[in-house]
């Protein structure tokens, strides 16, 4: 049986026995510290400029570091503004102890220090 048979079998049990199926999704996002500015960005300049491209002095750490934010959704309005949301980070390189608590106040998320 798939995941989607499965998943239609226990609607139907639940629809038969007079409940309602509450879907939860786990959305997950990979998102970068920093963007190379070169990728994606068009500058319009004059055809005698010969000034090369703008470029950041930024390590390859700092270009490879991602952190992970993970939200849960689902169909029930209700239960929705319960869901948590949470931001996944390794080491001091994303957010040090200090500023974690500011996140945590800005955004609605499962912050555990």
């Amino acid at each position: 049986m798939t995941f989607w048979q499965l998943g239609n079998q226990y609607a139907a049990d639940a629809a038969h026995a007079g409940r309602r199926v509450v879907r939860v999704n786990l959305d997950e996002s990979s998102i970068c510290l920093f963007y190379d500015p070169e990728l994606g960005v068009i500058i319009k300049r004059p055809r005698d400029d010969q000034m090369p491209p703008p470029r950041f002095n930024v390590s390859r750490g700092v270009r490879r570091t991602n952190f992970t934010y993970v939200g849960f959704l689902t169909d029930d309005a209700t239960l929705q503004r319960h869901l948590p949301h949470v931001i996944i980070g390794s080491g001091d390189g994303i957010f040090r102890a200090r500023d974690f608590a500011a996140v945590c106040n800005c955004v609605c998320c499962v912050c555990c220090v």
